[in-house]
């Protein structure tokens, strides 16, 4: 055994001198020429310049390219995230292993030049003690300077609030030098255009500021400046043991700002399934509407439920007293502007037993959230996509459009964005315009003369607006209003005559699986973009970390997301993810081997040191086994272990 470590021993040794040699002449025979990267102030990194041959492999150079800009991050003290670009004196950028080929074979070839700069055009800030650095994806290609203006800015500003953490809605970036502001899409376009015009401004440095964390500091600073010493000290104190206790949970960003809670839209979702099987294969009633429009109440009175007027905070608010069905204690109704409903709630009831004359002998009436709902944007997501799942399995769809008093606004314009919406979940609406029906919810008896009227107006104000959608269904609402007005006393009327008027099957969509399709507000989609870029951050920061059933966590969570969803962008992400992590484990798992194998064929013994350094990289492998279901390219953990037997 002692004979076969000296002989492996000596013949690595042997290598590296050939190697060394080589490496010598080299550098001989370039007179020491080196490559400078220039970041920002006195920040700088030097490069030996090396020859490499034009009949270089395209995988050799791309290696050599990843080394680079590896070697780059560690040398300037960024992050494994940073990203950025390089630039020449005459403004062109090297963007990948051909280019720097061609750069070092011009600086080598150059006998009075001994070094030439390269500058990187990036926007960075200190975030978490860490200096990372942004770019625009794509921004490497070649003609994206010239295509400012077909670009996503605002995705853009989505990836560099998510890179850098932006902690609340109040917040914003801005350069640390010109007091450039950057709040929006539009802004960032305006920034990152001023990068390529002046050398000295490639690099740009942000910081974040967090209006409701200044306005704190303020009301500190005046308390602290009205108390005496005891009591600043008693707040720093405080702070102290704050820090210390968010530092005991490793791996956890205790400050991450959520854009999105996939967890609760997930169960949500799930909610939606259950009430899918409860109306699959049944004739449906929608109500749809924003929220407060009373959707929840008039299901109650449709379904019998007993009423009464209460006042609530000085306001009318009318209450179910007693209710006849079971599901209706899953309706809920509320007396301000909140949505109290966060799923589709479906409530059966026999028609028969109600008296209702019709050839339906059983409807199903659905309750849902208002889209754009103010539970947030979870709850429009597991709107958008579980009603419209749940509305593919049934027999017939009746839509149902609520119109309260209260948000009447002008030219109705409480309707315009469920206008859209409903545009985008029934594509071709026109041809199905007789099932629907509006009621108008919450009106003065003296108020309800005057529906046909103001749904004539509106109309005619609307007839040369861009917005077709919302045209549409003006113009259907005025056509029905001018035959009659649906607008019942809900403390007064019997439910079964506006009952018998909803369940004529003539007015009811057949087929929803063909009519109905997916739909999200674009306020949602960003929001959901936001979360996935900061999940992917979070789950590489646990990673790093050792806090690897974080990762797992998060990483399921972003293949039932996709699940769900079928974004484009989540499956980037999470594939990114996934490649990171794979080459973080592999390398740190190779590692390991390495420094252990050296250790063996040394000159001096192996000590009890080594050897517990070792098992413990087995131990925490072992513990990162679950995350292997993601990260299927992995090294096993067992190959450590295959390596000491070898050894």
């Amino acid at each position: 055994m002692a004979s076969t470590q000296k002989t492996v021993y000596f013949s690595i040794c042997f290598y590296f001198l050939k190697q060394e040699k080589r490496k010598k002449k080299t550098r001989a025979t370039l007179g020491g020429k080196s490559i400078v990267v220039e970041a920002y102030g006195n920040l700088k990194a030097r490069f030996v310049s090396t020859n490499l041959n034009n009949d270089c492999p395209n995988n050799v150079l791309e290696t050599i390219w990843k080394n680079f800009v590896d070697d780059v991050k560690k040398k300037l003290g960024l992050s494994n995230e940073s990203s950025f670009l390089f630039v020449k004196s005459d403004y062109k950028q090297v963007d990948n292993g051909a280019d720097l080929r061609d750069f070092m074979s011009r600086l080598n070839g150059n006998k009075k030049k001994k070094s030439c700069v390269l500058k990187l055009r990036c926007l960075a800030m200190i975030n978490n003690a860490e200096k990372v650095t942004w770019c625009p994806k794509r921004s490497d290609t070649p003609n994206f300077r010239n295509e400012l203006d077909g670009e996503d800015w605002d995705e853009h500003f989505g990836d560099l609030k998510g890179q850098f953490g932006v902690p609340n809605e109040n917040g914003f970036f801005q350069d640390d030098e010109e007091k450039t502001e950057i709040r929006s899409g539009d802004d960032l376009k305006r920034v990152w255009e001023d990068r390529y015009n002046d050398m000295d401004k490639c690099w740009l440095s942000l910081k974040v500021i967090d209006n409701e964390m200044e306005e704190t500091k303020q009301e500190e600073r005046k308390f602290s400046s009205q108390n005496s010493d005891e009591i600043i000290d008693n707040e720093q104190k405080k702070k102290k043991e704050e820090e210390e206790e968010e530092g005991k949970e490793e791996g956890s960003n205790t400050t991450e700002k959520k854009y999105f809670d996939i967890a609760k839209m997930l169960e949500l979702t799930k909610k939606a399934d259950e009430a899918a099987k409860a109306i699959k294969d049944k004739d449906v009633i929608l109500f749809l509407g924003g929220t407060g429009t009373g959707k929840s109440t008039l299901i109650h009175f449709l379904a019998g439920s007993e009423l009464k007027e209460e006042i609530v905070d000085g306001q009318s608010h009318i209450v179910p007293t007693k209710i006849k069905s079971k599901a209706l204690s899953d309706i809920v109704t509320s007396a301000d502007a909140e949505s109290a409903t966060q799923y589709i709630t479906a409530v059966p009831i026999n028609l028969k037993k109600m008296g209702v004359t019709t050839e339906m002998k059983t409807v199903v009436l659905c309750d849902t959230p208002g889209f754009e709902d103010t539970n947030g944007p979870e709850v429009d997501v597991a709107n958008g996509i579980g009603i419209i799942r749940a509305l593919q399995h049934c027999k017939r769809v009746k839509p149902v459009v609520v119109i309260s008093a209260e948000a009447l606004g002008y030219r109705l314009s409480c309707v315009k964005e469920l206008a859209r919406t409903l545009i985008s979940i029934i594509p071709s609406i026109e041809d199905y315009t007789s099932a629907f029906s509006y009621i108008f919810n919450k009106f003065h008896e003296r108020d309800k003369k005057s529906i046909p009227k103001k749904a004539q107006n509106a109309y005619e104000s609307v007839k040369d607006d861009e917005d077709q959608g919302y045209q549409f269904i003006l113009k259907d609402i005025h056509k029905k209003t001018k035959k009659e007005v649906l607008a019942p006393d809900i403390l007064q009327d019997d439910p079964t005559e506006l009952l018998e008027k909803f369940c004529d099957i003539k007015h009811f969509i057949k087929n929803p699986q063909d009519v109905f399709q997916l739909f999200l507000t674009n306020k949602s989609e960003k929001a959901v973009n936001l979360q996935v870029q900061q999940h992917k951050s979070n789950i590489i920061s646990a990673f790093k970390n050792n806090n690897f059933q974080i990762a797992k966590i998060k990483l399921d969570e972003l293949v039932e997301l996709n699940l769900v969803l079928r974004n484009n962008l989540i499956g980037v992400q999470y594939k990114e993810c996934v490649t990171h992590l794979t080459r973080e484990w592999n390398e740190k798992c190779e590692e390991s081997k390495c420094s252990f194998n050296k250790c063996m064929i040394s000159a001096h013994n192996i000590s009890k040191e080594d050897v517990m350094l070792y098992k413990q990289t087995i131990d925490k492998f072992h513990e990162a086994d679950e995350l292997r279901v993601h990260l299927t390219d992995t090294v096993s953990s067992n190959s450590l272990s295959q390596n000491l037997t070898d050894q």
